[in-house]
């Protein structure tokens, strides 16, 4: 259900704003990205929140992202949920299962993944930085969409080894 509630957020909050590729930064929740060249990033301007972007796999049209094959960061806080740990994340994250830990860490905080995903065309990678107030984490989710067989992890792998976290 949060699932849904982030994607709905992400296509309200996506009105067209695009930039070419370079380095994402979200001094709102203290990370950036580095991102592979030659793709389009979507994002919203202020005064709308930032909790992230869309970077298009095959596309430039940010207008349309939904159709296109596309890798989603977003960040919020863990307000809602009240998630101590990443895999207290799990079920609300990976629809009811359990997650997985990940070899891919970002400033040695550890993703997990949603394994058992009936939907091969979807790969969701998340991890969790605790705060000084346990009930305000931070949730960070990297999902991989892809609408045709074109659509490969690679570029995935690149996104999470280009995450930058602060402490």
């Amino acid at each position: 259900m949060r699932l849904i509630a982030i994607l709905i957020n992400l296509f309200v909050f996506l009105s067209g704003y695009c930039a070419e590729a370079g380095t994402y930064e979200n001094e709102q929740y203290g990370f950036h990205v580095d991102l592979p060249n030659g793709k389009t990033v979507c994002s919203e301007q202020p005064p709308a929140p930032n909790h992230g972007f869309v970077l298009l796999l095959d596309s430039k049209d940010c207008s349309h992202f939904n159709q296109s094959n596309r890798i989603h960061v977003f960040a919020s806080y863990n307000t809602s949920i009240e998630a101590k740990t990443a895999i207290d994340l799990s079920p609300e994250t990976c629809r009811g299962k359990e997650g997985k830990l990940t070899d891919f860490n970002v400033n040695g905080l550890m993703f997990y993944t949603c394994e058992n995903n009936s939907k091969k065309s979807e790969y969701i990678y998340f991890l969790l930085r605790p705060d000084t107030n346990e009930y305000h984490s931070t949730e960070f989710t990297v999902m991989l969409f892809c609408n045709n067989s074109k659509c490969n992890r690679h570029i995935l792998r690149k996104v999470l080894a280009g995450m930058h976290i602060q402490r």
